[in-house]
């Protein structure tokens, strides 16, 4: 991104704007769509959806703010991105750790590729009975004791269990059940 603040208008179009864009419209969305709600329901998403607006126009406007609120918000966006290059030699040096103790893939994918088929599985069966069975996995994966493994698969079921309960909600019943 060009700091060249010489007032011409710049038509550059990238990924960060179209994802900024996309926040925009869900967040003005969501604002409008809060005042169906009553007051005390509606105060959270419009907290919410008013400071995504408020960001999302400052990150958008950036090039035109004064030089205090741009150095200010261009700042915040450079430390972002000096995190992910630590996250990037994290990741690297746990491949090579896992590899050398005999796993085929390494932790992060690992925990990506048991994430999306918790997600996969949870639309297909639902999540009370799928919840269990990924913190079971994901547990003995990190070498937990076995006491451990089955204390926290049940805490979770208990959970999810408690959610549906609460929320009256079916989370014990996914696409695939539904369709029987």
């Amino acid at each position: 991104m060009s700091t060249d603040k010489s007032g011409v208008f710049r038509t550059d179009l990238t990924s960060e704007h179209v994802m900024l864009a996309a926040m925009l419209v869900i967040a003005s969305y969501m604002l409008i769509g809060s005042y169906d709600f009553s007051d005390s329901a509606a105060m959270f998403p419009r907290f919410t959806a008013t400071i995504t607006i408020v960001g999302v126009v400052l990150l958008l406007t950036r090039e035109y703010l004064p030089s205090p609120l741009y150095e200010y918000v261009a700042e915040s966006t450079d430390m972002l991105s000096d995190y992910g290059d630590d996250v990037e030699e994290e990741d690297t040096q746990d491949t090579a750790t896992d590899t050398s103790r005999g796993r085929p893939i390494g932790a992060t994918t690992f925990t990506v590729a048991s994430l999306i088929a918790y997600v996969a599985g949870a639309y297909a069966v639902g999540l009370l009975w799928v919840t269990p069975l990924f913190v079971l996995g994901y547990t003995t994966w990190f070498r937990l004791s076995w006491p451990a493994r089955l204390a926290l698969s049940a805490t979770a079921f208990a959970i999810v269990y408690a959610f549906m309960v609460i929320l009256n909600v079916d989370l014990h019943e996914g696409f695939v059940v539904t369709l029987f």
